[in-house]
């Protein structure tokens, strides 16, 4: 249960959700997604410089972790990005975001021995069924090279590694906003100079638009205020009721894909969306 006074901490969560569909959604604009991840995570790194100002590091630090969660971080830019190359943003974002929670329960249940409880499961079974209707819709296939399912699902696997290192790092010091700071710093600067690789090697340097720099810096932007809110609030609500809200996102990301972006059918997508919060919540919570 809630502990008094702090239904406004889950109003916080659910603010996070619409700006984490929201930083996709700016994201998915921009034509070119190398260049919009690159803008983005330029922009993370100032704004985790300001957080730090905040906040003093401790001996006791999680570097090994920090570091892991890099390299997953960096791998989950890059699977995101060409997810949003090649797939709409209703059906890889859902995907992506969707199958996380299905894996850790199931890591959980069957590496570690823990118990997985009926609504669980059945939350599981609600999941797959609702990211199976985007994943096989008739305009496409579920393949790497096809509407971005792929990389979706490559994209999921990312979200539960370092949602689990993230989960035991953030634990291991007194403040979990400084570990997000200085996570983000690293993230942003590893993942930006990646991509600026990738783009000198790319045979069209084209300088981006002053719209694009706009939409991918204040996407950055956005991206670290609505990771700072969930792993805050985690530290202060009960960590189930937090995860369930926050995936309410998925729901915003196909009412953005769908409505905004003119992709595909608004209820097919949204029904699908709202299938894979509930599945979420039941999984969570059960």
């Amino acid at each position: 249960m809630l502990a008094q006074g702090s239904p406004w901490i889950l109003y916080l969560v659910l603010l996070a959700a619409v700006l984490h569909a929201t930083w996709n959604l700016l994201a998915k604009i921009i034509p070119d997604q190398v260049t919009a991840f690159w803008l983005v995570n330029i922009a993370v790194i100032p704004s985790a410089a300001v957080l730090l100002l905040f906040f003093k590091i401790p001996s006791n630090f999680p570097w090994v972790l920090l570091l892991m969660s890099s390299v997953i971080h960096l791998a989950y830019n890059l699977f995101l990005l060409s997810s949003y190359r090649q797939g709409d943003l209703s059906r890889t974002y859902p995907i992506a975001r969707g199958l996380a929670p299905p894996l850790v329960a199931l890591f959980a249940y069957l590496i570690l021995g823990e118990r997985l409880s009926l609504l669980a499961a059945s939350g599981i079974i609600l999941v797959v069924v609702a990211l199976s209707s985007l994943a096989f819709e008739r305009d496409g296939y579920f393949a790497p090279r096809g509407n971005g399912a792929g990389y979706a699902v490559l994209t999921g696997g990312a979200i539960a590694g370092y949602s689990l290192i993230d989960g035991v790092a953030s634990r291991s010091i007194a403040d979990p906003l400084t570990y997000v700071a200085v996570l983000m710093g690293v993230e942003g600067t590893l993942v930006a100079v990646v991509l600026s690789a990738v783009r000198l090697r790319s045979p069209i340097r084209r300088v981006p638009k002053g719209r694009d720099v706009a939409l991918g810096l204040t996407a950055g932007s956005i991206s670290v205020v609505a990771y700072a809110i969930v792993v805050w609030a985690q530290s202060r609500v009960a960590l189930a009721e937090v995860s369930a809200l926050r995936e309410s996102s998925v729901v915003f990301a196909s009412l953005y894909g769908a409505y905004i972006l003119k992709e595909g059918s608004l209820l097919r997508r949204l029904l699908a969306g709202l299938g894979v919060a509930v599945g979420i919540a039941l999984i969570v919570l059960g």
